[in-house]
């Protein structure tokens, strides 16, 4: 997958990116250290195979680096065809620090339901900590809008973990 959007790149991640995902990849521990109960696959594993849901086939499976201005800013996995064949599971989208709040995310999330839509899908999932508030508004705010499911570990405020499962239809683009 390349998709062109504007000033962002975002591409199918390749093994000579690796540097630079790792960097990002030790970003992203330190932004997601509270949620111990969802730690993160490392890119190097992703490229091969994945971060597969039970049953889940590498094929379905993609890592995407993302690129403004010619710099890598992030990386997103996606993973096709789950839990149905139309729907398409957003298992991470992580941006820098440096380059959130610039509009970004919203570039990107905006193309890949404007692409997923094009090419069939019918709708994109995501599972979001309960502890990112900045990540469920975020979410909530591009139509990610159905809740599909709620999972804790514990007591929310004794520090357990909990994720909830969010939805967004392309019908309704």
């Amino acid at each position: 997958m390349k998709l062109l959007l504007g000033d962002i790149i975002l591409t199918t991640s390749q093994e000579k990116e690796l540097s630079e995902l790792d960097a990002l990849y030790g970003e992203a521990c330190g932004y997601f250290k509270f949620d111990s109960a969802r730690p993160l696959i490392h890119p190097r594993s992703c490229m091969r195979g994945g971060d597969l849901p039970p049953g889940g086939k590498p094929e379905n499976y993609e890592l995407l680096s993302i690129y403004v201005g010619g710099v890598m800013v992030g990386y997103a996995a996606l993973y096709r065809d789950f839990p149905g064949k139309q729907s398409v599971q957003i298992p991470l989208l992580f941006i820098s620090e440096k380059a959130r709040r610039c509009g970004f995310g919203t570039t990107i999330v905006r193309a890949l339901k404007q692409y997923f839509y094009e090419t069939g899908y019918h709708n994109l999932r995501v599972l979001v900590s309960l502890r990112n508030w900045g990540a469920l508004r975020f979410w909530y705010r591009h139509g990610f809008d159905r809740v599909l499911c709620v999972e804790t570990e514990g007591e929310l405020t004794d520090g357990g973990n909990g994720s909830i499962g969010l939805e967004c239809s392309l019908d309704k683009n």
